[in-house]
């Protein structure tokens, strides 16, 4: 006959034999502080996104008296992430970071920087990281005399941070609501990474 524990607030503890030395192993659904990913509520964290640092560094290479001028222009950005697991246990989250550029020819947009990072958080934890795009090029050559002018690269749109918990997308920051759309796309193309 096996003996069952129960604490106060419907947790299963244990399943023990009555039977000293005989032990049952214990499913992990029935394990203190056990949580079923597939019922956790969507405001498991807290997620706060702000941008640190816009950086524009422009070099003309050559200039004329007529107007003509050969221009680069290189902008990257750094945001701060703030993440707090609001869960009364230790969870696992994916946390993925986007820049978007927006193309100059075409007026398409583009992922030009991403990351990612596992993270194992305790009960009530706040992690704050910085993330910074990669540098993103813009070339405009204006050949005045020829009234011809030629841009190539692309412009920072913003960014989108995304946090799931296994294959659920549970938090989301964006730049500007047009952004805020692309994050379940993006959220699919994040892949499973080692944790630290």
């Amino acid at each position: 006959m096996n003996r069952v524990l129960v604490t106060t607030f419907g947790l299963w503890l244990a399943v023990a034999p009555s039977s000293p030395g005989q032990g049952v192993p214990i499913p992990p659904w029935e394990k203190p502080g056990y949580v079923d990913p597939a019922t956790l509520p969507k405001n498991m964290v807290y997620l706060r996104v702000q941008r640190m640092l816009t950086k524009l560094n422009a070099n003309t290479s050559w200039w004329t008296d007529w107007g003509s001028y050969y221009r680069r222009l290189d902008r990257f950005i750094v945001i701060e992430i703030t993440l707090r697991n609001m869960m009364t246990t230790q969870q696992n989250y994916v946390i993925g970071w986007f820049f978007i550029a927006r193309k100059i020819n075409s007026g398409q947009l583009e992922v030009f920087g991403r990351g990612q990072r596992s993270l194992d958080m305790a009960a009530g934890e706040t992690v704050t990281a910085a993330a910074a795009s990669p540098e993103l090029p813009e070339r405009d050559a204006n050949y005045n005399a020829l009234g011809i002018r030629v841009r190539e690269g692309g412009r920072i749109e913003g960014y989108v941070v995304i946090v799931k918990s296994g294959d659920r997308l549970i938090a989301q920051s964006a730049s500007a609501p047009h952004l805020d759309q692309l994050a379940a796309s993006l959220s699919r193309g994040m892949s499973d990474v080692p944790r630290p």
